[in-house]
């Protein structure tokens, strides 16, 4: 399975902040605080979504939260 440079950052930050939000993960990666709806924030959401799909993390109840699968 070939993950890209961004997903191989959100697992290494899940890993580390395991009740980190999608918006706090795209901050640490763009370095700067990110709005809800940004370029940096859809392309965070994408690459979530791609993780899920490979099955290495789900989300949390209903909230923006997710968690790296055991």
């Amino acid at each position: 399975m070939t993950l890209g440079s961004k997903e191989k950052k959100i697992l290494e930050i899940l890993e580390e902040k395991p009740d980190a939000t999608v918006m706090e993960v795209a901050a640490e990666i763009y370095g700067k605080p990110v709005l809800r709806h940004s370029n940096e924030y859809n392309s965070t959401c994408r690459s979530f979504n791609t993780l899920e799909e490979k099955g290495l993390i789900q989300k949390e109840g209903g909230q923006v939260k997710w968690r790296i699968k055991p």
